[in-house]
């Protein structure tokens, strides 16, 4: 890794792109308030087939757009497809230069195209409603994007081909908030929810859409992890 780019929130006085080289453990904010403003803006960030680092908007009126070769920042407009607060939580790319956004409180999950830097809200809102919906997003062995419940009822599965989700209801196997944050794929091509406030680890067969649950409550107390990171 010769360069790792982070964001910093617009609340004045500062507005930037942090890029730390860690070959000369150099650090350079790069100003981006003639672009944005505000705080709380973006969460998270992936990089992209084409090598632009996509920053996923919470707050943030705007898909942050980030080339580290130049160290320049572009914010694509989405406030015509979606609005609010709180809008994505994290992101996968997948395959042709696309980045999924996982949704937080938006209605929609984003998709956003690196190639051409056009944005797309799937909406959902006839299958999943509510705040803190999904965190954390691992791609399965088909291909497909799993979401995470956080407090949905469900598993979001989210095919970036045809941008079609579907709501798998897991309320009858747990319930509460808070229930898993963050997953991994297994060497069987199951997904593995890690557990928060949820007494069990969440087991999804993307192939089958099959959740199962493995009971924990007699080995650890509440708030069992904090992530598991997909990457």
């Amino acid at each position: 890794i010769l360069r790792v780019t982070g964001v910093q929130t617009c609340a004045l006085p500062i507005c930037s792109v942090g890029v730390f080289d860690s070959t000369t453990n150099a650090f350079t904010a790069v100003d981006i308030s003639g672009a944005v403003s505000g705080s709380s803006m973006y969460v998270e960030g992936v990089l992209a087939q084409n090598g632009k680092v996509i920053l996923v908007p919470y707050d943030a009126g705007s898909v942050g757009v980030f080339d580290a070769t130049t160290n320049t920042f572009t914010a694509v407009d989405i406030s015509g497809s979606v609005s609010g607060t709180s809008k994505y939580w994290e992101c996968v790319a997948v395959p042709n230069s696309k980045v999924v956004f996982l949704p937080y409180s938006a209605g929609s999950v984003g998709v956003f195209d690196a190639s051409t830097n056009t944005f797309t809200a799937v909406d959902i809102s006839g299958s999943v409603t509510g705040s803190k919906k999904y965190v954390g997003g691992v791609v399965a062995s088909n291909g497909k994007v799993v979401f995470v419940p956080l407090h949905a009822d469900s598993v979001g599965v989210f095919d970036a081909g045809t941008n079609t989700f579907t709501a798998v209801d897991i309320s009858s196997s747990v319930s509460g908030t808070y229930k898993y944050h963050g997953g991994m794929a297994a060497p069987d091509g199951k997904i593995v929810f890690t557990p928060l406030h949820a007494d069990n680890v969440g087991v999804f067969d993307a192939s089958s859409n099959a959740f199962t649950t493995l009971h924990i409550s007699g080995a650890v107390s509440d708030r069992k992890s904090t992530r598991l990171n997909s990457s």
